[in-house]
């Protein structure tokens, strides 16, 4: 007797992974002017361009921010995208700064 797969199985293996976009660095820079920029590179390992809202946030002492973006990918490539944090001076963020990334 073959056994087949159950149809949620099959429908299951047609749908979009979770994480169809994933931020596999990021990097932190000094902005011209002396601000804080975080380069996020974000990979889309699907065959079908992908948006999802990317949020960045970055604390320094007590103080905390956080800026959103939508980022599109076009399938099976990756691209940097900058958040600029005008309100973040770079030298006190590589002090004592933090910060983490997040889908929303």
């Amino acid at each position: 007797m073959s056994e087949r797969p159950s149809s949620s199985t099959r429908a299951g293996s047609h749908c979009a992974p979770a994480r169809s976009l994933r931020v596999t660095d990021l990097d932190i820079e000094e902005a011209d002017d002396g601000h804080l920029q975080v380069i996020a590179t974000v990979r889309n390992e699907t065959n079908t361009q992908r948006t999802r809202t990317l949020r960045i946030r970055v604390r320094v002492g007590e103080a905390r921010t956080e800026q959103r973006q939508a980022v599109t990918v076009a399938a099976n490539t990756e691209r940097g995208v900058v958040f600029d944090f005008t309100d973040v001076q770079y030298d006190d963020f590589s002090g004592d700064g933090s910060l983490n990334s997040a889908w929303v």
